[in-house]
């Protein structure tokens, strides 16, 4: 997904030192301790969602644009803070991410010069890129001139407009709006995979037995969960979705080395 995400001066895009100093930017505030506050505001999207949009007890649902949709508004909420999730609209989001995502050709990712040439693909994905940087670049411009410091704004979203690079230069508009999108797409694209995956096998009527018992393991928790009930004692519900990952794993392709017959 990189490979499609990539632009001048961000990631893959920019020099081999500036781009580990990027990562850098991102890893400082991407920590077991932040996580751990994380939990409370994921169940408070998650639930929102559904009271808007799963409002019937019968109809249709796209699964995995609702998803998609769902997580983009956790990631915001978690990374980017209570502004940047009010102003953002997840489904147009989405929709971009899954532009670039589709525009991603598998031999691209051994010659990402092919993103680069005048193609209908690479040109679908640019087009798409750079509409996601007008939307962000504007809503990280209003967070700069309101010059907000309110506890529900995150840390992460702070620390790169104020990052500063190891020869002080700080980091440009559209060098954080190129790490928010490779954040975002990053982490929404695999969760969103893995979700509606799981989701799809509990729902067939031959795994109704398992679809209990995740419900059974979550109701034994109050109203609010916490990270160690998440990470610690849901072990049935880990199953599910790592059973989900080996059957369908959320990747352009899949290379296997067998060492042996």
């Amino acid at each position: 997904s990189e490979m499609c995400i990539r632009d001048r001066g961000v990631g893959y895009g920019a020099s081999y030192g500036r781009m580990r100093e990027q990562l850098n930017f991102l890893a400082e505030e991407l920590t077991i301790s932040k996580f751990q506050n994380f939990v409370p505001a994921i169940q408070h999207e998650v639930r929102t969602f559904m009271k808007e949009n799963w409002k019937e007890e019968t109809g249709t649902i796209n699964i995995l644009e609702d998803m998609s949709a769902m997580i983009i508004n956790t990631a915001c909420q978690c990374l980017f803070g209570d502004d940047l999730r009010r102003k953002l609209n997840a489904r147009e989001f989405s929709d971009l991410l899954a532009e670039m995502e589709s525009a991603l050709v598998p031999p691209a990712v051994f010659l990402p010069s092919l993103m680069k040439l005048p193609t209908p693909t690479a040109k679908k994905c640019r087009d798409a890129r750079n509409r996601l940087q007008s939307v962000l670049g504007t809503i990280v411009e209003e967070r700069q001139k309101e010059g907000s410091s309110d506890s529900n704004t995150s840390d992460l979203l702070n620390g790169l407009m104020n990052a500063v690079y190891r020869d002080g230069t700080p980091m440009s508009l559209h060098e954080v709006c190129g790490m928010i999108v490779a954040a975002m797409f990053a982490g929404q694209h695999t969760s969103t995979i893995t979700t509606t995956w799981t989701l799809l096998h509990l729902m067939q009527p031959e795994n109704a037995k398992y679809l209990k018992r995740v419900r059974d393991e979550v109701a034994e928790f109050g109203v609010q969960m916490n990270y160690d009930n998440v990470m610690n004692d849901m072990p049935f519900t880990e199953s599910c979705s790592r059973e989900s990952i080996r059957r369908d794993p959320p990747l352009i392709m899949l290379c296997l080395l067998y060492t042996s017959p």
